[in-house]
C-alpha cells in the first residue's frame, strides 16, 4: 500500500477506536427483556440518527441566538454545519456499526461430530436457526442495507452531483496553495536581506 492509503486506514482504525469506547451502548440497554445482543445492534443502527438530531438542535438553538443577535448569516450558514455534524457522525460510528451487524453472523464450530454451529458472540444461539434467523432479519440486515450499502451510495451521489464544484474547489485550493507559497518565499526572502 502507498503511505497516504497507509495513513488512511490508521485514522479510520483511531476513529473506529474511539466510537467504540466513546459511546457504550451497554448503559442504555441494560435490564431489558430481549436479547441485549440484538439490542446493541438496533441501538448502534439508530445512533447516528440520534446524534444528528442532537447536533441539529444544538445548531437550531445556536442559529437562533445569532438572529436574536441581529448577526448576518450565510443563507446556506445552518444546512451546510447540520450536513458537517451529520457527516464527522457517521464517518466515526459507520466502522463500528458494520463491524457490529457483521458479528452477529460471525459463527464458529461448537462440535465437531454434528457440525453444529454458535454465534461467537453467544454461544447459546445456534446459527441460522430460528432464534438467530430473527435477529439477523431484525438487526443485522437492516443496518449492513443501510450503513453498508445506502450510506456509501448517497455519499457516491453527492459526490457526483458536485463534482464540477468540488473540481473547481481543488483547483482553487491549489491555485491559493501556491500564492502562498510564493508570499512565503518572498517573505522569507525580504527577512533574509534584512
Amino acid at each position: 500500500w502507498t503511505p497516504d492509503i497507509k495513513d488512511y486506514f490508521s485514522i479510520q482504525q483511531y476513529f473506529s477506536f474511539i466510537s467504540e469506547e466513546f459511546i457504550s451502548i451497554d448503559c442504555f440497554v441494560q435490564n431489558v427483556d430481549y436479547n441485549l445482543l440484538t439490542q446493541k445492534i438496533i441501538v448502534s443502527n439508530v445512533m447516528p440518527i440520534f446524534l444528528s438530531l442532537i447536533a441539529l438542535s444544538i445548531w437550531m438553538a445556536s442559529f437562533t441566538v445569532q438572529i436574536a443577535c441581529k448577526k448576518r448569516l450565510s443563507d446556506d450558514y445552518l444546512i451546510n454545519r447540520i450536513r458537517v455534524s451529520s457527516l464527522i457522525i457517521t464517518y466515526i460510528l459507520f466502522p463500528e456499526i458494520l463491524r457490529k451487524c457483521f458479528s452477529l453472523m460471525n459463527c464458529m464450530k461448537l462440535d465437531d461430530n454434528t457440525g453444529q454451529r454458535g454465534l461467537t458472540l453467544s454461544p447459546d444461539i445456534i446459527c441460522w436457526e430460528s432464534q438467530h434467523t430473527s435477529y439477523v432479519t431484525v438487526a443485522a440486515f437492516p443496518g449492513i442495507i443501510l450503513w453498508g450499502f445506502l450510506t456509501p451510495l448517497f455519499v457516491w451521489y453527492l459526490l457526483y452531483k458536485h463534482r464540477i464544484q468540488i473540481v473547481k474547489r481543488i483547483k482553487q485550493s491549489k491555485r491559493m496553495n501556491i500564492v502562498v507559497r510564493r508570499e512565503t518565499k518572498v517573505k522569507t526572502a525580504i527577512e533574509e536581506l534584512r
